[in-house]
């Protein structure tokens, strides 16, 4: 990927978007300290999918770009993962 995700950007705008979705900040953030897999965006080549699991065991699907600073990742939307997403993490 040449570029981890170290953190996340966040604002009003896309935690109000993900909450639309069901989905919490707080749970973005808490699949960075649990298992992930970071896969291109066949849809958006310049963002990425991160899949990852919540501390409740919650495994999210999350769209993210690249932000100015190395590491760092500006979520843009995110929703539950369909089991084969699901289970293409537990293979990883």
């Amino acid at each position: 990927m040449g570029r981890g995700v170290d953190a996340f950007e966040w604002d009003d705008i896309n935690i109000e978007h993900l909450a639309n979705h069901g989905v919490t900040d707080v749970e973005v953030d808490q699949m960075l300290s649990n298992r992930n897999i970071v896969m291109p965006n066949r849809k958006y080549p310049d963002r990425k999918l991160l899949i990852g699991k919540t501390n409740a065991g919650r495994v999210l699907i999350v769209s993210i770009e690249p932000t100015r600073m190395e590491g760092t990742w500006r979520p843009i939307t995110a929703r539950e993962a369909e089991p084969e997403e699901s289970k293409r993490l537990e293979r990883a």
